[in-house]
């Protein structure tokens, strides 16, 4: 039986980019072209900085973008293709825009952009534009639901999602998974066919599994697909689910978050994101037998770790969004201190840094999904190891990843096979004990050895 095993970091050092004690968490957005940190707001003023309600990070102030507008509140931000699309109630742009749920700043200037009858959620999939939310028209086209950006007006999807005056179905996050597009949100049977997920099955609506799994009143919030499942996140602890909060669909069943461990979540999965190979979720999470609550999870296809800690109960904090690149990420928060730093509601997260905690299941706990331990000698081995490779990774590249005996990783290379189907990793550094191995190619098998 699999064990939790727990390592705890050093402080995961956050860094506070509002320094307005007074302001609560904008919404974000990140443009991974230009590096640039977007912020949108209630608030006229932001950090002490005159923005007008949205606003751009310099690295050292927020600066407004295109002058911003007077009144309302960008409610969610997107950067696509050098462009910053924001959503939300906006009115009186001081650069006389005619703009209200919905515009794009193209760099130079803001534009009206369709104008849905309410603001929306967007999100990308497979490097297009898409929106989602409970609207029923943009501009003078009647669009219900979920639209997709052409790169100058918006097209309809799927003949829409539809709405009435007494039921909504709000979508909110979506993703294309083994030839499908998955659309998840909240929906109302049986106005509609599911409760929080659908597909688009050629030219109709299906339920997926019949929805997130024994969820009354399920919302979903992020959709990614990472390691050829597409993973769910949002409000779902019913105890008919595999996990709570966080899912995957295999493409015929849903399975639980983190398999064969008890992993315990309090409170919600506000966001995900695939940023630099990992996911990040956003919410308040709770590792089993951890005294503290966790705003940011960081996912790695093994290792599970936390970013920013508060205490439970009343005192445990939660993240909205989360955005970034391989080395900084920021989240915003309705915490002022996480893991003893002061964050102000957006904190900066330097990734080099290390996180809190990690937990990770040790390769030889996982040997029955892999089959066969693959071949090492010698063993016990002193400076290398020679590991057999499967006969399918005899011609490309692959990457050798060892941890020791608590599930630390502690060393990690891509290499090449020698002729005989072997590669040869240098082990001379490693303390002696027991470690784990795993070698990930086109599959990934384990293996075992014990250092002298």
């Amino acid at each position: 039986m699999a064990m939790l095993l727990a390592r705890p970091y050093l402080q995961a050092q956050l860094i506070a980019l509002n320094h307005d004690t007074t302001m609560g968490a904008g919404s974000l957005a990140y443009d991974t072209l230009s590096g640039t940190l977007y912020v949108g707001t209630g608030y006229s003023t932001w950090g002490g900085f005159q923005t007008n309600h949205i606003a751009s990070w310099s690295g050292t102030d927020w600066v407004s973008v295109g002058d911003g507008f007077q009144y309302g509140t960008a409610y969610q931000l997107e950067c696509f293709h050098g462009n910053l699309f924001a959503g939300g109630n906006m009115e009186n742009w001081t650069n006389g825009a005619d703009i209200h749920h919905l515009g794009r700043w193209d760099g130079a200037q803001w534009n009206s952009c369709g104008e849905p009858n309410s603001w929306p959620f967007m999100f990308p999939i497979n490097d297009q534009l898409w929106a989602g939310g409970i609207f029923d028209s943009i501009g003078t086209q009647a669009i219900s639901g979920i639209a997709r950006w052409n790169g100058s007006s918006w097209d309809g999807f799927g003949g829409g999602i539809p709405n009435n005056d007494i039921d909504y179905n709000r979508v909110e996050c979506g993703g294309y998974y083994q030839g499908h597009y998955y659309f998840g949100g909240n929906f109302t049977p049986p106005d509609f066919i599911a409760e929080d997920i659908v597909m688009r099955d050629g030219n109709n609506w299906a339920s997926v599994g019949g929805g997130v799994a024994g969820a009354a009143d399920a919302w979903l919030t992020g959709m990614q697909v990472y390691q050829n499942k597409l993973f769910v996140c949002g409000t779902f602890w019913s105890m008919g689910n595999p996990s709570r909060n966080i899912m995957m669909w295999n493409g015929t069943s849903w399975e639980g978050f983190f398999p064969n461990l008890v992993f315990c979540m309090s409170g919600i999965c506000n966001d995900m994101r695939l940023i630099d190979g990992k996911l990040y979720f956003a919410g308040a999470f709770i590792f089993t037998g951890d005294n503290k609550a966790y705003n940011l999870l960081i996912y790695d296809g093994e290792t599970l770790c936390g970013v920013g800690s508060s205490g439970l109960g009343l005192d445990m904090k939660q993240a909205y969004q989360v955005v970034g690149d391989a080395q900084s990420i920021y989240f915003n928060t309705d915490a002022r201190m996480l893991s003893g730093d002061t964050v102000n509601y957006i904190a900066k997260w330097v990734v080099a840094n290390g996180p809190d905690t990690c937990i990770a299941i040790p390769v030889g706990m996982r040997e029955l999904d892999a089959g066969r331990p693959l071949c090492v000698y010698p063993n016990p081995a002193r400076d290398v190891i020679t590991v057999q490779l499967p006969c399918g990774e005899r011609n490309a590249g692959v990457s050798v990843v060892i941890r020791d005996a608590l599930g630390q990783e502690v060393l990690r290379a891509t290499v090449r096979e020698y002729p005989r189907g072997e590669v040869v990793v240098d082990v001379h550094a490693l303390p002696k004990g027991s470690y784990f191995g795993r070698v990930m190619g086109s599959s990934s098998q384990a293996f075992r050895f014990l250092k002298q």
